[in-house]
């Protein structure tokens, strides 16, 4: 059965293409969560499906072997026109898909599961989906793995078409930087003409400016030449390359201004005229200082590799939470730590997607965290502001899942009356932060300790600087960590 077009066909593929992901080559990070997914589901196939027109584009997938299929045999297909999770248990039993190639030939899919990704303004995009050789279903774990990570595919989309979009806009401003350098009204543009058969240089005050140099109409060209630092003189221009007209007529260089001695970036556009008889005569310029947009463009790499370090560090975390909590377990108690872990985990990743990926709010973090466990009444939180870098944000949202899972389970958040202090401060290279239970039962130290326990032993980060008070009136714990471990940069 062929697929109908979604209502808004046309929207949707523009919002497709707007991501810019189309026909892209294959990336670890997407290739590391389809293979999560299909570990932790137990499918011999797993995809990230995108839908475009007259075909289906698979950006990451596994046991297929190919990268895009004809529309007509796609099971996403339908399953974009349904909100949320699609599940299939015997596709020879459902109307939609009994007649495609794919089930009634080879290979003989029978089992089909979906996560729907969508845009921020409703329109699915594709999804991310499981498929089987055999009828079957999911348990819960199975199928919240599966719609964290079409949101974990959407959140890099998303975060991706940032970064891109910023590029785009740094690459509109060049260009339409490079029409106005040559109109002398710019104001921060300095101009300048050699004579070149004589040396001669006449330049605007701007261009000394730019230089740091007294203020002059006429100047020798070898005191702008000596600026240039050593490793980019070639980039400059000299008496022997303007008479042979040999010389770069646009370039970006770096000088040490004559003035503070400080660096800066200039850019230098310019066009040799020549006379009758074909020799240079002249050369014609404009000079820009671009230190800002070289330092924003700097900047901007930077954050294109933290982004990714950030993102394969969240899905490698995904990945051991999975493979802790399941291994060798399938009680419905695992399986429920292991909801809770990842939903935690979401949670941070909200707060540092809303925070550009650069830092969180510790205490957005640590509210983030509690805000599934308790009473709001039952918290008092407290510290000065602390801002956290990704990897130090993820560490203390689970560090304060585990704690508030236990207090649930034996701690002062198992009564209704019971309460929990939450306070940090700053004391010199060290944050300080405590856990203060009262008012629940009787505290009593375990008598084994778990996969919990072992997060909440490795502190901060792995830092281990974790001192524990099992006092019959209430559990309390101290945790340390270095100031410059937290922070971005360190």
């Amino acid at each position: 059965m062929k697929a109908a077009l979604h209502p808004q066909e046309d929207r949707r593929l523009a919002a497709l293409r707007s991501y810019g992901i189309l026909d892209t080559p294959r990336e670890s990070d997407f290739d590391d969560m389809v293979r999560v997914a299909s570990e932790v589901c137990e499918a011999p196939i797993s995809v990230i499906n995108l839908i475009d027109s007259g075909r289906q584009w698979f950006k990451a997938e596994i046991g297929l072997g190919v990268r895009e299929t004809p529309i007509d045999s796609s099971l996403c297909a339908h399953a974009i026109l349904r909100p949320g999770l699609t599940i299939v248990p015997d596709t020879t039993q459902d109307e939609r898909f009994r007649r495609n190639p794919l089930v009634v030939g080879e290979p003989g899919l029978r089992f089909y599961a979906g996560a729907l990704l969508e845009t921020n303004d409703g329109l699915p995009l594709g999804t991310f989906c499981i498929l089987d050789y055999k009828p079957r279903s999911l348990n819960g774990t199975q199928k919240s793995l599966l719609k964290v990570m079409a949101r974990q595919v959407m959140k890099t989309l998303e975060l991706r078409k940032v970064v891109r979009e910023t590029i785009y806009l740094a690459e509109d401003l060049r260009v339409s930087e490079t029409r106005l350098r040559l109109a002398q009204e710019a104001g921060k543009i300095g101009s300048f003409e050699i004579h070149i058969p004589t040396d001669r240089m006449t330049v605007t005050e701007r261009f000394c400016r730019v230089y740091g140099l007294p203020i002059a109409t006429n100047i020798e060209p070898a005191s702008v030449e000596r600026l240039v630092v050593e490793e980019d003189r070639e980039l400059g221009s000299t008496t022997e390359s303007r008479r042979s007209a040999s010389g770069p007529l646009h370039t970006e260089y770096r000088i040490h201004r004559a003035d503070d001695g400080r660096l800066a970036w200039i850019s230098r556009r310019g066009q040799i005229e020549f006379d009758p008889s074909g020799k240079p005569l002249r050369m014609l310029g404009t000079v820009h200082d671009i230190t800002d947009r070289k330092l924003a463009e700097e900047n901007l790499k930077l954050a294109n590799v933290e982004l990714g370090h950030r993102l394969k560090n969240s899905m490698t975390l995904v990945q051991a939470i999975a493979f802790q909590t399941l291994r060798g377990v399938s009680d419905k108690t695992a399986l429920a730590a292991f909801n809770q872990r990842l939903a935690a985990l979401s949670r941070a990743q909200d707060v540092l997607v809303g925070q550009g990926w650069l830092a969180a709010d510790m205490g957005d973090v640590i509210r983030g965290a509690l805000a599934a466990h308790g009473k709001p009444e039952q918290f008092r939180i407290d510290g000065p502001e602390v801002n956290v870098e990704a990897k130090a944000a993820l560490s203390l949202a689970m560090l304060f899942h585990e704690l508030a899972t236990n207090a649930v389970k034996y701690g002062a958040l198992s009564v209704d009356f019971g309460r929990v202090v939450v306070e940090w401060e700053l004391k010199g290279d060290y944050l300080v932060l405590t856990w203060a239970e009262t008012g629940g039962p009787e505290v009593r130290p375990p008598k084994s300790s778990g996969l919990g326990t072992k997060l909440v032993d490795m502190g901060i980060l792995g830092t281990r600087d974790v001192s524990k008070t099992y006092h019959p009136a209430g559990f309390t714990a101290t945790f340390r960590a270095p100031v410059a471990l937290l922070r971005i940069g360190s």
